[in-house]
Formats: structure tokens, C-alpha cells, sequence
């Protein structure tokens, strides 16, 4: 009877234990065995490489920019001269008929009425005279016509190109603008997808890592290794550490701290969203139209003394990576980061160097 109970007892438990186990298989794998911090090493991945895809994006999208205003201006020129040269032939045309209007109604005048009209050789030479001048005159309208429709043709032409590459540009900008709000939603998604324990621990992965960049700026400062450094990426431009700030530094870094806090947005230049370099722009202006991205302040004037209000910019010329901010000394800058950020005081990073506007 012991027995019996005892036996029962056991195939109950191992039921139990039986269905402990299903139950722990069907758990997804990520539950059971969930690690936010290789989580958030994955996710920290993930968003850099996209970040970096967004920042090249951003200096591809503003060359286009660029390029497009710059075709739609030739356009407008060629335009002017159009009228232009049909004003001159329209005026051209007036005086030919006019001309003719006037021979008609007194006659046409030759060789043989010059030679028949003249009673004296003095009279003779002058009628010659007039005859030839009036000659002249018909056959530079007629030049200046025929020159005039020349242009016309050409700045037509001239037209039909530059606005083909505006309509292209504006294509291309169109194209690169989706893709950059779908690595945008990228982002997003993948922030999305972390867990709070992950949210966290990729916290303190970026202020661990913000501390070591801090610290590592710092020294290369010191010891002018930053002058030298990342050769690959920074254009060898010279250093000129003479050259005077163009703004005021304070008023500067009052105008990038008075946006601390708000978000980053791609190709935002302000006043209530920016991307690093459109920050950087309204700190230097107080305007919130673009100066330049990246690639850009990468070639403005370098230095090896920065001060604060001086900009730390990293940028790679083979890939369009890169990024920016204004440094406010100790080795601190203040930037806007990323996709999902928000402006705010971080650590120069590493490959940065500094230049003055």
C-alpha cells in the first residue's frame, strides 16, 4: 500500500516535471535566455552603422541640393538671354523695316541715280558717301539678326540641359531623402526591439565609452597626437593656429546650449530639430540655413590649439562619413548624435580634428 502511494507520488512528480519542461521549451530562446547586454552591444552596432549610412546620406543629399539650385540659376540665365536676344532681333527687324518703308516711298536709291543725280564730283563723292553708310548700316542689322538668333538657339539649348540636370537632381535628392527616412525607421524599429534591461546597459555602454573618448581627447590635446592622427580621413590642409575666431565663442556655445535637448532630426538645420551639422551651422549663424555638412567644415581652416567655439569634425572623403560639433573645452563638445537622440554635451570623439570658422 506504501508502495503504491509512493509510486504515485513519483509519476505525479514526474509529470509535473515533464510539463516544466515543455513549457520551458516552447518559451522563446531570447526569454530564456535573454543577455541586454549583448543585447544592447548588437543594438549599439546596428544604430552606428546606420547612423553612419544617415550622415553620408546627409552630404550626398545637400551636394545635390546644391547642384540642383545651381542648374535651376543657369536655366534662369539662359532664360534672360533669350529675351534678351529677342529683343534685339525684334528691334533689329523694327529698323530693317523702317529702312525698307523709307526706300519704298522714296525710291531706291543705286549707283546709277548717285552717278546721274550729282551735277558736280564734289556732289558725286558725298551722295557715294551716304550711299555706302546707309549700305553698311542695312548689313549690320542684318549681322546683328542673324548673331542674335545664334543666341537664342544656344541658350535654348543651353536651357534644355541645365534643366535636364535640375530634373535629375531633384530626382536623385528625392531618392536619397526616402532612403535616409528608411534607415530613419530603421532605427527606430531597432530601439523599438530592446528590452529595458537592454535600454539600460546601452546607456552605460555610451557614457562608459563617452568617459574613455573624453579622457583619450584630452590627452591627444596635451600631447598634439591629434594634430597628426586619422591622416586617412582628415585632408591634409594646413594648420594656421593664428587665424582668429570670426564669432564670438560665447556667443557660439550659448546658441548650441540653448538648444540642448532637442531632437536630432536627419537634414533638420533648427530652430526645434537639427543634425549635427545643421547644429553647427546655427550656432556659428543664428541662421537655420545650412553652411556646409561634414565634408565641408572638414576643409575650413585647421588648428592644433582648439579653444572653445572652435568645431570638432571627423569626416571620411572616401565614404561621406562623418560628423561634427562645437567644442567647448576640456574635451567635451556639444552635438547632435544620432537618430533617436536629442542635442546634448558629449565627448570629442576619436578621429575628430579641429577647425575655425
Amino acid at each position: 500500500m506504501i508502495g503504491q502511494k509512493y509510486n504515485t507520488q513519483k509519476s505525479i512528480l514526474s509529470i509535473f516535471v515533464a510539463c516544466l519542461l515543455v513549457v520551458g521549451l516552447m518559451l522563446p530562446v531570447s526569454t530564456a535566455y535573454a543577455d541586454p547586454k549583448a543585447d544592447a552591444q548588437r543594438a549599439l552596432g546596428e544604430l552606428n552603422s546606420m547612423q553612419e549610412e544617415l550622415d553620408a546620406a546627409s552630404n550626398f543629399y545637400y551636394e545635390t541640393q546644391v547642384q540642383l539650385e545651381e542648374a535651376q540659376k543657369r536655366v534662369k540665365e539662359a532664360e534672360a538671354q533669350i529675351a534678351e536676344a529677342n529683343a534685339k532681333i525684334e528691334s533689329c527687324q523694327t529698323q530693317l523695316g523702317e529702312r525698307a518703308r523709307a526706300m519704298y516711298r522714296s525710291g531706291s536709291t543705286s549707283f546709277l541715280d548717285v552717278f546721274l543725280g550729282a551735277t558736280t564730283f564734289k556732289e558725286f563723292a558725298n551722295n557715294w558717301e551716304i550711299l555706302d553708310s546707309l549700305n553698311e548700316k542695312d548689313a549690320a542689322l542684318v549681322k546683328g539678326t542673324k548673331q542674335a538668333r545664334a543666341q537664342v538657339e544656344a541658350a535654348k539649348a543651353e536651357a534644355e540641359a541645365q534643366a535636364k540636370v535640375a530634373e535629375e537632381q531633384a530626382a536623385e535628392a528625392k531618392r536619397i531623402k526616402e532612403q535616409a527616412e528608411a534607415t530613419q525607421a530603421q532605427i527606430m524599429s531597432v530601439y523599438a526591439s530592446l528590452s529595458a534591461e537592454a535600454i539600460a546597459a546601452m546607456s552605460d555602454e555610451e557614457a562608459a565609452q563617452a568617459l574613455a573618448d573624453q579622457e583619450a581627447a584630452i590627452k591627444a590635446i596635451q600631447s598634439g597626437s591629434h594634430v597628426s592622427s586619422y591622416s586617412t580621413y582628415r585632408p591634409n590642409t594646413p594648420i594656421n593656429n593664428n587665424k582668429k575666431q570670426t564669432v564670438d565663442a560665447d556667443t557660439v556655445i550659448a546658441r548650441a546650449k540653448s538648444k540642448l535637448g532637442k531632437p536630432y532630426v536627419w537634414g533638420a538645420t533648427g530652430p526645434d530639430s537639427f543634425d549635427c551639422s545643421g547644429l553647427v551651422g546655427y550656432a556659428l549663424t543664428g541662421s537655420t540655413k545650412r553652411i556646409a555638412t561634414t565634408q565641408g567644415i572638414g576643409m575650413w581652416t585647421r588648428v592644433s590649439n582648439p579653444k572653445p567655439g572652435d568645431i570638432c569634425v571627423y569626416h571620411d572623403y572616401s565614404s561621406s562619413k562623418g560628423h561634427t560639433g562645437i567644442y567647448i573645452g576640456n574635451g567635451q563638445m556639444i552635438h547632435a548624435p544620432h537618430t533617436g537622440d536629442v542635442v546634448k554635451i558629449g565627448a570629442v570623439q576619436p578621429r575628430m580634428w579641429y577647425v575655425r570658422y
